[in-house]
């Protein structure tokens, strides 16, 4: 007959064997990020992200940029058009390097203000574009007869300017109201509390991996869908007055 085993106990048998610490998917890092991406206390100090504007900036620039227009204006205008065609492949290190270095910097990095200002930023080209083409329309006798009765330049933009720019400000309100409002990949990064996310990113959580309640998603993609609509009915005929202008002279 055999000899009886002696017993062993379950730690014993364990003794010696590696452990793994089984984590679920979603609390894996993306291996495409920063390995300190998600630990802004570790990052060293840096420069801070970068360049950021307001509606008066577009403004004055898109006036300036019309009226200096030369060989520079048209070789910054190329460079543009070739930036653009790279837009779509600039979008994930764009946002990569914006969470790392708002971090860095010790700004926020995530939440509403680490999304105004790459919105921000993102509305600059077309606002100048199109505050640009509406200067072109004007006459520059209209500077030049404020310069000879003495109007100064701060003056000139607030009192004359900015009245004959309505449609052109109403354009540019609305085009980045629409393309804020409608905006998914930047706010699903940025937006880490639940209460806080926008109505597209809301979206995702009618869709699952088995099931999609089509009912309550059609639902909020037409309340989505309401204040758009009628952002543009009662601005259409300043949208159409700003985009046209200075197509046609």
């Amino acid at each position: 007959m055999d000899a009886p085993r002696s017993a062993v106990s379950l730690s014993d048998a364990l003794d010696g064997v590696e452990q793994f610490q089984v984590v679920e998917p979603r609390d894996l890092r993306p291996s495409f990020l920063p390995a300190a991406s998600n630990r802004p206390g570790e990052l060293p100090e840096s420069d801070p992200p970068g360049p950021h504007g307001f509606l008066f900036h577009q403004f004055a620039v898109g006036d300036r940029a019309q009226r200096n227009r030369g060989r520079l204006l048209r070789r910054l205008g190329g460079f543009r058009a070739r930036q653009s065609a790279l837009s779509a492949a600039q979008i994930l290190p764009l946002i990569v390097f914006r969470r790392h270095d708002s971090a860095r910097a010790g700004l926020p990095h995530s939440g509403l203000w680490a999304l105004i200002l790459p919105y921000t930023a993102q509305s600059l080209p077309v606002a100048i574009l199109l505050f640009a083409a509406f200067f072109a329309s004007l006459p520059a006798e209209l500077e030049e007869a404020a310069k000879l009765d003495g109007v100064r330049t701060a003056r000139f933009y607030f009192t004359i300017l900015l009245p004959v720019a309505r449609p052109a400000v109403v354009t540019v309100g609305v085009i980045t109201c629409l393309n804020t409002w409608n905006e998914f990949l930047m706010a699903m990064l940025f937006i880490v509390d639940p209460g806080m996310k926008t109505l597209p990113v809301g979206m995702i959580a009618f869709e699952q991996a088995h099931n999609t309640d089509y009912p309550a998603l059609l639902a909020g993609l037409s309340l989505i869908s309401v204040p758009t609509l009628l952002v543009y009915a009662i601005f259409n005929k300043q949208v159409i007055r700003g985009v046209m202008a200075g197509a046609v002279k």
